[in-house]
């Protein structure tokens, strides 16, 4: 008899493990999309059906480009279709051979905010994991070639950045801010995290602790905060901020060749040493480095 109590016993304890084992496999599975990726093209034919506003590219003659959210009456929330457009700009200023640099920003609104992120118009019609993912796959690859684009890039914050509005302020090099703006991660106050690529580069702007800090407590970043922990780079007056911005990046690349800051961006993009030695390569004697040369300049 005791035998049989001591096998009984052992079966409970084993279904009791194997039931929290099941359901921790579980758990664990449900909190990663295991789900096939969609094409980039089906992506963009998918969320091209939700409409409104859009983004602008202006690319000008000196060597400058504006992308501008651009969906004021939405506070520059974006649609489905702006994502398109964002993803399709980005694609064109990936070839523009002329261009230096560029100022990310959003168009004025009464609200002052640069983004808030997806459209509540888009995101009520799109809810869902397999929606989710297409439309986080687009926006994750979207913002990294923002990021390593071979232009010297800024990102003007007039106002107020939430959610997916914050992690774009992320995929340039330099954040400048009008007085009284503030960036916030606002994700977990909604129940989600962020999808379009931001928590990474929160992590390479910040620090791992602090990017895990203003995450969890949804805090703004602030001016003055920005500055102290290195999100923001400067501050520009508010009468014209993307001039101010635009003059910031002018500022940067004074007096260097177009080709040297190109190959600049790059540079400090890569990690392998043989890719900058073939970066490098090009400029060695080239016509810049010819005309340098020439003007015998001392260095002091």
């Amino acid at each position: 008899i005791h035998f049989y109590k001591r096998l009984a016993m052992f079966i409970k304890n084993y279904l009791r493990l194997f039931k929290t084992h099941n359901f921790l496999i579980n758990t664990r599975s449900a909190q990663i999309h295991t789900g096939e990726k969609s094409s980039i093209d089906g992506i963009k034919t998918f969320l091209s059906d939700y409409k409104g506003g859009s983004v602008d590219l202006i690319k000008q003659d000196n060597g400058i480009a504006h992308l501008v959210l651009n969906h004021p009456e939405r506070r520059n929330a974006l649609s489905g279709s702006m994502m398109v457009d964002l993803a399709d700009a980005v694609e064109e200023l990936e070839s523009w051979e002329e261009g230096v640099g560029l100022v990310f920003r959003g168009a004025a609104n009464d609200s002052r905010i640069f983004c808030s992120g997806g459209d509540l118009k888009t995101v009520e019609k799109i809810s869902g994991p397999e929606a989710g993912f297409d439309m986080s796959i687009l926006m994750n690859q979207t913002t990294e070639k923002l990021s390593k684009l071979p232009l010297v890039s800024v990102c003007l914050v007039d106002g107020m950045a939430v959610g997916g509005g914050a992690e774009l302020t992320t995929t340039t090099d330099f954040r400048v801010a009008t007085p009284g703006s503030a960036v916030a991660f606002v994700h977990a106050r909604m129940g989600v995290a962020p999808g379009w690529g931001g928590a990474g580069r929160l992590v390479r702007l910040v620090g791992q602790a602090k990017a895990l800090e203003l995450m969890l407590s949804c805090q703004k970043i602030d001016l003055e905060k920005g500055l102290n922990i290195g999100f923001f780079n400067d501050t520009v007056e508010d009468a014209n901020p993307s001039i101010a911005a635009e003059s910031f990046l002018l500022n940067k690349f004074a007096g260097v060749d177009p080709s040297v800051v190109r190959a600049m961006k790059r540079m400090v993009l890569n990690q392998d040493p043989e890719l900058e030695a073939r970066i490098f390569a090009p400029l060695w004697g080239g016509p810049a480095n010819r005309a340098a040369l020439q003007k015998n300049i001392k260095h002091r």
